[in-house]
C-alpha cells in the first residue's frame, strides 16, 4: 500500500514509502469475552519483489476473520470482478485457508476498477478504495483532473442497481466460498471523492437490502473514516445499526497530500493514537456500540528524505 505520487511537497522527496510489512492488516475488537481478531490480505502484494506473501503462508491459527483485498465492482454490470493485478484463483486459496481452521471466516473487501495513469499512482493503481474516485486524481491538491468513476454512488442510488449487485454478490461469494463482504466505499458523499448528497441514505438502503437478501449466511461490514470531513457524510448510527460492524481506519491520516494543510507544510505519521482517540469520540457522539468497532491497523511505516534538513 505504498503510495507514491507523481509530484511532492517543496520540503520533501520520496524515499520510497517503505513498506515493513504491508501484506496484512489487522483489526481487532476486544469489546467481548469473544474478541475479533482479523486480517486483511492484499492481492497485489504476491506481485511484490520482495517481501512477498502468499495466502498459505498466513498464520490463520491465530485469526478469527479474514478479509481479501480487493474485488472490483464493474461499472455498469456491477459484477464482482479481480484486480487486474492477480488472477481470480486467488480467491479460492483465500476462501480454502478454513481448512486449516474451520472456524475462519474469508470476506472480500469490494471497492471498484479504476484504470490510473502511471504519473498519478506509481504504485498502488487499480486499488479498491479508489471507488468513486476520479479517473485521474491529484492526490496532492485533492482535486480531479478528469471524469468522475461514480460506480458506488450510481449502483447504491437504484433500486433496480441495488437488486442487480446484490445479486452478483451473493452468486460471487457463493462460487468461491466467502462467509461475508466488506464495503469499502471512500466516500459516500465526499465531493472532493465524486460523492453526491444522497450517497449516506443510499448506503443504508443498499445495506439494509444486502442484509435483507443475505440474512445471516453472510457478513456485512463496511469501512469509515477517522476524519469528521469524511465520517459527516455518513448517517454513521443507521450504517452500524445495519451492518455487523465497522472497520475503523486509522491509518493513513497523513501523508503527501497534507502539503496544502493550513497549519503548514508538515511531516507527520501517517496514525497517532490522539487522532484515533478523536475519532472514536465521534463514533460515541452518535450512540455507536464498541461492540460494533473494529479498530484497523497496519504493519508499514514511510520514510522521506527531506530536502531541507532544518524542517
Amino acid at each position: 500500500m505504498s503510495v507514491e505520487p507523481d509530484v511532492f511537497p517543496e520540503n520533501m522527496v520520496s524515499a520510497g514509502q517503505h513498506q515493513i510489512s504491508a501484506a496484512m492488516v489487522v483489526r481487532a475488537c476486544a469489546s467481548s469475552l469473544n474478541p475479533t481478531l482479523e486480517a486483511a490480505t492484499l492481492g497485489w502484494n504476491m506481485n511484490k519483489k520482495c517481501g512477498t506473501m502468499t495466502p498459505q503462508e498466513i498464520p490463520v491459527h491465530s485469526l478469527t476473520h479474514l478479509i481479501f483485498s480487493f474485488g472490483f465492482t464493474a461499472s455498469g454490470t456491477f459484477k464482482i470482478e479481480p484486480m487486474s493485478d492477480f488472477q481470480p484463483f486467488l480467491f479460492g486459496r483465500v476462501t480454502d485457508l478454513n481448512m486449516k481452521k474451520p472456524s475462519l471466516k474469508a470476506l472480500i473487501a469490494l471497492g471498484v476498477s479504476v484504470d490510473y495513469p502511471e504519473t498519478v499512482f506509481l504504485t498502488d493503481r487499480n486499488q479498491g478504495w479508489t471507488q468513486n474516485d476520479p479517473d485521474q486524481y491529484n492526490f496532492i491538491h485533492r482535486q480531479p483532473t478528469s471524469k468522475y468513476q461514480k460506480v458506488f454512488s450510481d449502483m447504491a442510488a437504484s433500486a433496480v442497481n441495488r437488486k442487480t449487485f446484490i445479486s452478483n454478490l451473493i452468486g460471487f461469494m457463493a462460487e468461491y466460498g466467502f462467509n461475508g463482504v466488506g464495503l469499502d466505499w471512500e466516500y459516500p458523499g465526499a465531493p472532493d471523492r465524486g460523492g453526491i448528497p444522497e450517497d449516506g441514505d443510499n448506503l443504508n438502503k443498499l445495506m439494509k437490502e444486502m442484509k435483507d437478501a443475505m440474512g445471516s449466511r453472510y457478513i456485512l461490514t463496511f469501512t469509515a473514516p477517522t476524519s469528521y470531513w469524511y465520517l459527516r457524510h455518513f448517517d454513521i448510527k443507521r450504517s452500524a445499526e445495519i451492518a455487523d460492524w465497522i472497520n475503523l481506519m486509522s491509518y493513513h491520516l497523513h501523508g503527501v497530500w497534507d502539503s496544502d494543510n493550513p497549519i503548514g507544510n508538515q511531516i507527520l505519521g501517517h496514525t497517532n493514537l490522539t487522532e484515533i482517540d478523536l475519532a472514536l469520540d465521534l463514533l460515541w457522539r452518535n450512540d455507536v456500540s464498541l461492540s460494533k468497532i473494529i479498530l484497523s491497523t497496519v504493519f508499514y511505516s514511510r520514510s522521506f528524505c527531506l530536502e531541507n534538513p532544518k524542517c
